[in-house]
């Protein structure tokens, strides 16, 4: 099974189907931890651009940003290929936590 490089999910991402959803932030979320993990890219298997949030007592770490539905999953099977199986798409709408299943019923842009 070879390796999907970044070059190649970005070559993807430019290519593929639009599906943007007007003020929603997609988002991959890789883990969630009680430690505090430096975001650099060496701690996510590579992974650039990773960001830390703090909710509730743990924090979580995401992966790629943006309202287009059909890019986050490329970006979900880049973090898959990269050694996040679990990994999950999440939504956010104002900082606010969404059901994917309550987006993707909303009008698209």
């Amino acid at each position: 099974n070879p390796e999907i490089t970044e070059e190649e999910i970005e070559k993807a991402i430019e290519t593929t189907e639009e599906a943007k959803y007007d003020g929603v932030d997609f988002r991959v979320q890789l883990a969630a931890s009680s430690r505090k993990i430096d975001t650099k890219a060496r701690n996510f298997k590579g992974l650039k651009d990773v960001e830390r949030e703090k909710e509730g007592g743990l924090y979580k770490y995401y992966y790629g940003k943006t309202s287009d539905y059909n890019k986050i999953q490329l970006m979900k099977t880049f973090a898959q290929e990269k050694g996040y199986p679990t990994c999950y798409v999440v939504a956010f709408k104002n900082g606010k936590k969404l059901k994917i299943s309550e987006v993707l019923k909303t009008e698209r842009k």
